[in-house]
């Protein structure tokens, strides 16, 4: 069985956040819960200063804290590495969250939409008072497809695959390119990497 991941181009990223936009508007997000952000950090110092831009969902890590300390089973890892969130079975207690070295997951106040009723039709039904988390769209995966994020990325910056397939672009790309996760230090071993500009 594969074992999915992604890897995330900082090279080929400008910033743009249609990959965030493209997630809000196919999970119909509420207002204030993000599955993606792309946040923004100046590097270097004066007069050599560069903007980077660092992508952020949940990283699918192998060792997930978030499903660790979750109290009432609603955060699962699947065999093919993805983790879950059953809202349903979430008690809201915020846990995972503060367990998330990531800032991963959202908590849900209230059902306030960008949308009218006639908007976009989303494949999750959002529950106040739980917690909520990309799922790397596993209705598209499982249908052949890819995360909304990789389809919509305008910069082709990311790339969804097996990591457990020597083969594969995702481990060809961190192989070549010394593909790095975020915080290593935490021992989640995150199954989204990222390769750092090159020159």
């Amino acid at each position: 069985m594969a074992r999915y991941g992604m890897v995330v181009d900082l090279e080929r990223c400008n910033g743009c956040g249609t990959c965030a936009m493209a997630c809000k508007v196919a999970r119909g997000t509420p207002k204030g819960v993000a599955w993606s952000k792309v946040p923004r950090s100046e590097v270097g110092e004066f007069p050599h200063v560069d903007l980077q831009f660092v992508p952020r969902q949940c990283m699918h890590c192998r060792e997930a804290p978030c499903v660790s300390v979750c109290p009432s089973g609603a955060l699962r890892k699947r065999p093919d590495g993805i983790v879950t969130l059953d809202s349903d079975t979430c008690i809201g207690c915020r846990s995972c969250q503060k367990a998330c070295p990531y800032d991963a997951l959202s908590f849900v106040e209230a059902i306030v939409s960008y949308y009218s009723e006639s908007g976009p039709a989303s494949p999750t039904r959002h529950r106040v008072g739980a917690m909520e988390k990309c799922d790397f769209c596993r209705e598209r995966i499982e249908g052949g497809g890819e995360p909304e994020c990789v389809a919509s990325c305008t910069g082709f910056a990311r790339t969804f695959g097996d990591l457990d397939d020597p083969a594969s672009d995702v481990s060809r790309l961190i192989s070549d390119r010394r593909g790095y996760q975020l915080r290593p230090e935490q021992g989640t071993e995150p199954s989204v990497f990222y390769l750092p500009k090159r020159g």
